[in-house]
């Protein structure tokens, strides 16, 4: 992809800067539950049970997520990793790599002239970055992403490249989310995706249960949809 060497040589340099002379191994995991399964405003899948492991070493972080979507959808299993650093004044900031995968992502096939089967989804490669500043009970966020969709569950249609940024403010658990896809377009791929979304919610623990709640609404290039999704979690140490 064009953007992905720019990227990946600055998630280098970065991740010079962090060389801790010890660094204690954090492992946890999560579990959880969403009535309606909502990422960067595309409506996913309804009543979605998800758990993942991750590990973190100093600046370094990996970790897996899985969620098991509705009907024969087969599960997303979700691979990712990077750099994250913590400054003094409450700043923050990240550099990683994120992988999508789908059980159920078969190509199709052309019968008649027609696109017949193919699976939920089909494979997503990305580089993200990321910066943050927290203040007591606020902060906000900025995020980007930029990667590649194999297009095989549109019978093998051209692959595409796709970028999108998100802003997220937060004050005491209550937040808002504005999204956008398309910021460098490449006019040569086919169904680039582009189109913006915005989110409310508020999440908060309770007895150690993390709970949330949020309204999106998404634009007609993206679901055309305004969505009510509840949440529920439980994270925890190993």
């Amino acid at each position: 992809m064009k953007h992905w060497k720019h990227l990946a040589v600055a998630a280098a340099c970065l991740a010079t800067l962090a060389a801790p002379a010890r660094a204690e191994l954090d492992l946890s995991a999560n579990m959880g539950f969403m009535s309606d399964y909502i990422y960067r405003g595309f409506h996913q899948s309804d009543g979605v049970a998800n758990g993942g492991v991750d590990l973190a070493n100093g600046p370094f972080y990996a970790g897996v997520w899985l969620a098991d979507l509705d009907s024969d959808n087969g599960m997303e299993i979700d691979v990712y990793g990077g750099v994250a650093w913590e400054f003094d004044g409450g700043w923050s900031t990240y550099a990683g790599y994120a992988a999508y995968r789908y059980t159920e992502d078969d190509d199709g096939m052309m019968v008649d002239g027609e696109c017949v089967g193919g699976g939920f989804d089909q494979d997503y490669d990305e580089i993200v970055l990321g910066a943050a500043y927290a203040a007591d009970d606020f902060s906000v966020s900025l995020d980007y992403a930029v990667g590649e969709h194999e297009n095989g569950f549109a019978c093998n249609a051209e692959d595409n490249d796709y970028d999108v940024a998100t802003l997220t403010l937060d004050y005491k658990g209550a937040y808002v989310t504005f999204g956008t896809y398309g910021l460098s377009e490449d006019d040569t791929a086919m169904g680039e995706p582009e189109g913006d979304w915005f989110e409310l919610g508020y999440a908060t623990t309770v007895n150690e249960l993390e709970l949330g709640i949020a309204i999106v609404d998404s634009d007609e290039h993206i679901d055309d949809e305004t969505r009510l999704t509840l949440s529920v979690g439980y994270g925890f140490g190993l």
